[in-house]
């Protein structure tokens, strides 16, 4: 493939093969390497490496629009603008040799690349794989698109000391902040610390600024939107100009902020998770850990400012509260105690997870009985009336067998409308359904049926196959809701009323 020649770092050279290798054999790996190691320009030699085929391609996910932009051109630089297309929003190039998508859209992407006859991708490659799978509709999707390999990135520890849902163990490639710092990758960070309790972490921080007088641009934690604005207010009013930045903040307000960030206009900003995964601002300066972090919180957040960029050799942690161990961030020895210890944590927070999953897994379990039961009889009850609702008839074995691929998404759908025919069920049903159309892989077919033809009714989507039907028609007052939640039963004066004539 067409594109730039890239020199390749130690460790990317030494992943490259390893990530070919297992894309050949069609495995579901990972490579977790931390943030400003070049994990996008690993990505790009991996796909020139395995597209080499005539009809070869591959789609790469990201969670984010903005992201999509970003990896976009870093592939497009390294591949060839030919060759890289996008997909998100309202921009959707799906034909392209790479399909550069956002979660969001991945769903869609897979039915207009089924429709068009593309065929399996040779890889998915994923970024931040560690929750490029949180979705039940994404991982349907996946599996209907079927790609012949699956390869995962991920910067974040998080659960990196066990296996990431979706994806087989162990790690294909570690490479953490510490190595990075050893390798020059990244740069070292200078802790700076407060001893004095009268003044307060909002006080201190300024005073720590105006004694260090940082050079460059910075970025200052807080915990909520009034936080942060109140914050930059008192920095700015204290001679260090700020905005405050979050979810909440424009796009178009965020770049000229970023902007003038950059240009020295603004010395800092206050965020609300700015960042996040994906972030890219290799020229910040310092930063500054305003509220309370974990070991894993500080890996993840203070690891942003280490991103190496012209002119910059060393970066500034400010702490006031004392969260930093005083070298943690300037030696790749305690580099790695640090990332220890996060490490230690995620697996503690995978264990607590995986047994709130496996609660949640053994109530989906008895909702599909609860609810195969009660589908079946309200079903039965349509069909004693005369009302038709358009279940998709499973009969014998057949209804054992695990819910179709349509028939799943069909569930998904329904459950992600929020004032949906679901919200209409009988409180006592209604969450159990809700778990089911999350999960529907735990639904045997038969029960899909015939839930989804309830499901349909409910919704008055029967009632829209009538030939006719008197003005003011309304299905979903056949239904009796008693006051108690049990299973609701088909008032039959109602259904003899609407049904005369038909």
């Amino acid at each position: 493939m067409a594109g730039a020649v890239t020199t390749l770092r130690r460790w990317q050279a030494e992943a490259l093969p390893l990530c070919v290798e297992a894309i050949a054999a069609g495995s579901r790996r990972v490579v977790q390497a931390c943030t400003g190691s070049g994990k996008s320009i690993l990505q790009a030699e991996v796909l020139r490496a395995v597209l080499g085929r005539e009809g070869s391609w591959a789609v790469v996910t990201v969670p984010t629009a903005a992201l999509v932009v970003q990896l976009g051109a870093t592939l497009a630089k390294a591949l060839g603008e030919d060759a890289v297309g996008l997909f998100y929003a309202a921009h959707k190039a799906p034909g392209r040799r790479v399909v550069v998508c956002c979660v969001a859209s991945f769903p869609r992407f897979v039915s207009e690349a089924i429709e068009a006859g593309r065929g399996a991708p040779d890889v998915w490659v994923a970024d931040e794989c560690h929750r490029g799978l949180a979705s039940d509709v994404v991982r349907a999707a996946a599996d209907l698109l079927a790609p012949r390999a699956r390869l995962g990135f991920t910067a974040t520890p998080w659960r990196t000391d066990g296996a990431i849902p979706g994806w087989d163990p162990p790690l294909l490639v570690r490479y953490g902040l510490a190595d990075a710092l050893a390798d020059g990758v990244v740069v070292p960070a200078d802790v700076v610390t407060w001893h004095r309790e009268d003044e307060g972490v909002d006080g201190a921080l300024i005073e720590m600024l105006d004694r260090v007088r940082p050079e460059g641009p910075g970025i200052v934690s807080a915990d909520r939107i009034d936080d942060a604005l109140d914050y930059a207010a008192r920095l700015t009013s204290a001679g260090w100009p700020a905005a405050a930045v979050s979810g909440l903040t424009s796009k178009r307000d965020l770049a000229d902020y970023l902007a003038w960030l950059q240009t020295g206009r603004l010395r800092a900003l206050v965020h609300v998770n700015l960042l996040t995964e994906g972030v890219d601002l290799p020229w910040l300066r310092w930063i500054a850990l305003r509220r309370s972090r974990s070991a894993l919180g500080l890996v993840q957040e203070a690891g942003r400012v280490l991103r190496v960029a012209p002119g910059k050799d060393r970066a500034t942690i400010f702490d006031p509260l004392g969260l930093c161990p005083l070298q943690a961030f300037s030696t790749p020895e305690r580099l790695a105690e640090l990332e220890g210890q996060a490490a230690d944590e995620a697996a503690r927070a995978v264990a607590s997870e995986e047994a709130v999953e496996a609660l949640r897994l053994e109530a989906i379990a008895t909702a599909a009985v609860e609810v195969d039961g009660f589908a079946a009889q309200l079903v039965a009850d349509a069909f004693a009336l005369g009302l038709d609702v358009q279940a998709q008839r499973v009969t014998g074995e057949a209804r054992k067998l695990p819910a179709t691929t349509k028939q799943r998404a069909e569930l998904a759908r329904i459950g992600e409308k929020v004032q949906g025919p679901i919200s209409r069920l009988p409180e006592a049903t209604r969450k159990a359904v809700r778990e089911l159309a999350r999960a529907p892989e735990y639904l045997p077919r038969g029960a899909a049926a015939d839930l989804i033809g309830v499901l349909w009714a409910v919704g008055r989507r029967a009632a829209q196959d009538l030939p006719a039907r008197p003005q003011g028609w309304d299905y979903a007052r056949a239904w009796r809701w008693p006051a108690d939640g049990a299973a609701p039963t088909l008032d039959r004066k109602h259904v003899v009323a609407l049904t005369a004539g038909f």
